[in-house]
């Protein structure tokens, strides 16, 4: 069923909500949650969707969840499990500034189609579960910080300015496409840009860099101890040099 929240003092606070497939939330109120648990369904309309510091969204499943054209604001602690992807649309915008744990292979996507959606986030994004593939196909923002500790991050969106930590441990990996801007340092397991125009003025430290597609330029210290390859794209490197590891180049400059 739909709930639309359009109330003349606009906004509606909600103890707690679980929104299962087939519901959907709408309207122009602003709408507070400090418990959520969504499972499927969505929210849409011009209100705002805040979920307050020390508050929890728990997301699990195998349906869709879908987010169009409100700002979610995410200030507590969210867990995203199950095979379920977040599919946004008509230029929604997530503000992380809490805890989002990835804990499955997942997408979130422009999918619902409309003006790109974004996703800022000042607060920690970390992937703690899957050995496969976590993408976020927007325009990705990082104040904040990003941890990848199993299986590979994928930003496919671009993104940026960034200035925040992103880090891979050992067996992890970063994965840009699109084109970023990144200030922060870079360190971790394997790092990799796959497309678009990158520059990335922090310091670059990593096991293994590889340069696959679109033109990569990095301006600080570059420390990879164990490969470098540049394989279809570009790389430029215009700060210190510390360590290349084993560098291959088979296509790009």
């Amino acid at each position: 069923g739909t709930m639309n929240f359009s109330n003349t003092e606009g906004t509606v606070s909600l103890p707690s909500l679980t929104l299962a497939t087939g519901a959907l939330i709408t309207g122009t109120s602003a709408v507070t949650i400090p418990n959520l648990t969504w499972t499927g369904g969505g929210f849409s309309g011009t209100g705002a969707l805040t979920i307050p510091a020390g508050g929890t969204v728990t997301m699990s499943g195998a349906n869709f969840k879908d987010l169009q054209q409100r700002i979610f604001t995410m200030a507590g602690t969210l867990t995203w499990t199950g095979t379920g992807n977040f599919r946004t649309g008509s230029a929604a915008a997530i503000i992380n500034s809490g805890t989002w744990d990835a804990q499955s292979d997942l997408t979130i996507s422009n999918a619902l189609f409309g003006s790109n959606s974004t996703f800022s986030n000042s607060g920690t994004f970390q992937k703690t579960a899957g050995t496969g593939t976590t993408t976020i196909g927007l325009p990705f923002t990082n104040s904040g910080t990003v941890s990848v500790q199993t299986g590979t991050l994928y930003l496919s969106g671009g993104g940026g300015p960034s200035s925040g930590a992103f880090t891979a441990v050992t067996g992890a990996g970063l994965l840009f496409g699109g084109g970023h801007s990144l200030s922060g340092p870079l360190s971790g397991g394997t790092i990799e840009f796959n497309s678009g125009t990158s520059t990335a003025s922090g310091t670059f430290s990593a096991a293994a860099a590889i340069f696959s597609g679109g033109t990569t330029t990095l301006s600080n210290n570059y420390n990879v101890t164990t490969s470098t390859a540049v394989n279809g794209g570009a790389a430029i490197l215009t700060g210190s040099l510390i360590s290349l590891g084993t560098f291959t180049i088979s296509t790009g400059t």
